[in-house]
């Protein structure tokens, strides 16, 4: 909870070679927080982190980014119109990008080590392609929930997909 509720956060700012390795539960969540740059060494965004940061439209991941690890819920309710998931991100739990209606691309760097996409994972009326890692062996229930536009699901030839639970479209 460092900053939540900080109402006059519109700007956070990391050292390009910041050693900072976790962002905790909650850091900037209920902020108007605009735009962020995680640090390459960050691993571990936790849960609730940015959640509810309405203003929040842009979040982009340093060059060699090192991040494994996205938590419940850590950026559900934000204004992202664009992400892409670093190719060592290993797990992203539930509503990670919940109620992002401005998300219009979400993409998964090449060689991404995603293996499941998880209960819902996302939910934006703007979303209209989504290709899925070739790792990625489960899609949970829900995981694309209302995403009314997507018109586009693109897989792999060498896609290790088996099972696409209830609802996952």
């Amino acid at each position: 909870y460092a900053f939540s509720g900080c109402s006059k956060l519109e700007r956070i700012e990391f050292e390009p070679e910041s050693s900072h390795e976790l962002i905790n539960n909650k850091s900037f969540s209920y902020s108007p927080i605009r735009s962020i740059i995680i640090p390459k060494n960050v691993k571990r965004i936790e849960s609730y982190s940015f959640e509810q940061c309405n203003e929040l439209t842009s979040v982009t991941f340093s060059e060699n980014s090192q991040l494994q690890f996205i938590g419940v819920s850590a950026f559900s309710y934000t204004s992202i119109e664009s992400i892409v998931i670093p190719s060592c991100v290993k797990e992203i739990k539930s509503s990670a990008f919940y109620s992002c209606h401005k998300l219009k691309s979400l993409q998964f760097m090449e060689d991404s080590q995603l293996e499941v996409i998880s209960e819902n994972f996302v939910s934006s009326e703007l979303l209209e392609h989504v290709k899925i890692p070739n790792k990625v062996k489960i899609i949970k229930e829900n995981g694309f929930n209302d995403c009314n536009s997507l018109k586009e699901i693109e897989l792999s030839d060498d896609s290790n997909l088996t099972t696409i639970e209830d609802c996952s479209f």
